[in-house]
C-alpha cells in the first residue's frame, strides 16, 4: 500500500500485497483480526512492536521468587512486633446479644482483645474505600464501613472482634476463645 493511499471502501485490505514487507507473525495477526479500516501509521506501530512477539521477556522479580529470595508480608519479623487477628460473622445478619472475650485474654502471649465497646469515640463509620457509581435518583450514604460490628452484623465476614498478640498463631488460636451469642435476622439473598 502506498504512502497516504486508503484501504478500499468496503474496509477490506489486501493483505496478500502486504506478505513478505512484514515480519511473518505480523502479517498472520493481521490475518487473524478482521480490519475495517487500516491506516500506514497502525502497521508502521505494529511493525515497530513486533520484537516482543514470541520473545521471552527478562522479568525484573523472576531471580528474587525462583531462588527464594523474595521477601512477602509474612518474612516480615520486627523486634516487638505484634500480629492481629479478626473474628468474623458466620451470619449474613443478625443481632450480637453478647461477647464474651475473658477466655481469649487470659491466653498467653494475648496482648490485648478489642470489641466494638472497647474502642469508644473511636467507633465511627469511615469512608468508602471505593465508592460506587453515581445512579440516578439512588442516594449512597458514603460513611457505612464500621471497624467492628457493634449490636449486629450486617454480612457474612464482618469483623466483630480483633485479637492482639505477640504471634499470628497465638491470636488465631485465641478466636476460638471468644463466644459470640447471635440472634439470626431475616437476611436478603439474591
Amino acid at each position: 500500500m502506498a504512502v497516504g493511499q486508503r484501504p478500499a471502501p468496503s474496509g477490506k485490505l489486501n493483505l496478500e500485497r502486504l506478505e513478505g514487507n512484514l515480519p511473518g507473525q505480523l502479517y498472520d495477526a493481521l490475518l487473524a483480526v478482521h480490519w475495517r479500516c487500516v491506516s500506514r501509521a497502525a502497521i508502521i506501530l505494529l511493525t515497530m512492536t513486533t520484537r516482543y512477539f514470541g520473545k521471552p521477556i527478562k522479568r525484573n522479580e523472576d531471580p528474587r521468587l525462583l531462588t527464594g529470595r523474595a521477601q512477602f508480608t509474612d518474612d516480615v519479623d520486627l523486634p516487638n512486633m505484634l500480629h492481629a487477628a479478626f473474628l468474623r460473622s458466620d451470619y449474613a445478619h443478625a443481632r450480637i446479644t453478647a461477647i464474651d472475650v475473658h477466655q481469649a485474654q487470659a491466653r498467653p502471649g494475648v496482648v490485648a482483645v478489642y470489641t466494638a465497646d472497647d474502642l469508644g469515640d473511636y467507633w465511627q463509620p469511615g469512608p468508602l474505600l471505593l465508592p460506587p457509581p453515581p445512579i440516578e435518583r439512588r442516594e449512597f450514604h458514603q460513611a457505612t464501613q464500621v471497624p467492628l460490628a457493634k449490636g449486629k452484623v450486617r454480612h457474612v465476614g464482618e469483623a466483630i472482634a480483633v485479637v492482639v498478640a505477640e504471634s499470628r498463631y497465638i491470636a488465631e488460636d485465641a478466636l476460638a476463645d471468644i463466644v459470640v451469642e447471635f440472634e439470626p435476622l431475616p437476611a436478603i439473598v439474591a
